[in-house]
C-alpha cells in the first residue's frame, strides 16, 4: 500500500467525485460532514492539498473568476490511480476492524461512577445518540439514491452504525441500572 493517510485519501475523493474544486470547498465538505473525525480547519486541510499538490496527485491552476483570485484543484491521473489503490481491497485492519471508539473506551471504565453518575451517564449519552441519529437522517436526506447512490449508501451506513450504538447503549443501560438497583438493595 502507498504511504498515505486517510484524510488525504479523503480529500482526493471529493475532488474526484465533486469535480475542480477550491480548498475553502473542500473545507466545506468536511464542515458539514456529520462525522467530526476530521478537522475542517485552514490549517489541517490547505497544507494536505499542497502535498497532494506536491506528489502531483492534485493539479492546481488560478481562476480569477469572480471578485478574488483563486486555486481550483482537479484530480491527476497519478491522483486517480492512489485513490484507486486505496480504495481496493485488501483493506487495512483500521478500515474493516474495530476502530477506536471513545464511547466504547469510557464504557470501559464506569465502574467508577457511583450509580447515579451511571444513570446520568446513560441519560445523557442516549439523548445525544439519538439527537445525531436524528441529525443523520436529515443528512441522508441531501442525496439522491438514483443520482449520487454511493454517497446515499455511506450516509445508510453512518445511521445503521448509530442505530446500533443506540440500541447496544439502551440493553447497556436497562443490564446496569438494573444491576445497580438489585445491588443497592441488597446492602
Amino acid at each position: 500500500m502507498i504511504d498515505v493517510t486517510d484524510i488525504e485519501m479523503v480529500i482526493l475523493g471529493i475532488v474526484e467525485k465533486r469535480g475542480p474544486c477550491t480548498p475553502y470547498f473542500v473545507r466545506k465538505q468536511f464542515e458539514h460532514s456529520p462525522s467530526p473525525h476530521f478537522s475542517s480547519s485552514p490549517g489541517s486541510i490547505y497544507p494536505i492539498i499542497a502535498r497532494l499538490e506536491s506528489k502531483k496527485w492534485l493539479l492546481g491552476r488560478d481562476d480569477n473568476t469572480g471578485k478574488r483570485n483563486r486555486k481550483m484543484y482537479r484530480i491527476s491521473v497519478a491522483g486517480r490511480r492512489a485513490l484507486r489503490k486505496w480504495l481496493t481491497p485488501p483493506l487495512p485492519r483500521t478500515a474493516v476492524g474495530l476502530t477506536y471508539d471513545p464511547l466504547r473506551v469510557r464504557m470501559y471504565f464506569l465502574n467508577s461512577l457511583s450509580p447515579d453518575e451511571m444513570t446520568q451517564f446513560f441519560d445523557e449519552t442516549i439523548e445525544q445518540l439519538q439527537n445525531e441519529l436524528d441529525r443523520a437522517r436529515r443528512d441522508l436526506l441531501n442525496y439522491d439514491r438514483q443520482t449520487d447512490g454511493f454517497s446515499w449508501l455511506a450516509a445508510k451506513c453512518g445511521i445503521k452504525s448509530l442505530e446500533a450504538r443506540l440500541r447496544f447503549m439502551r440493553d447497556a443501560a436497562s443490564h446496569v441500572l438494573t444491576e445497580c438497583d438489585e445491588s443497592t438493595q441488597v446492602n
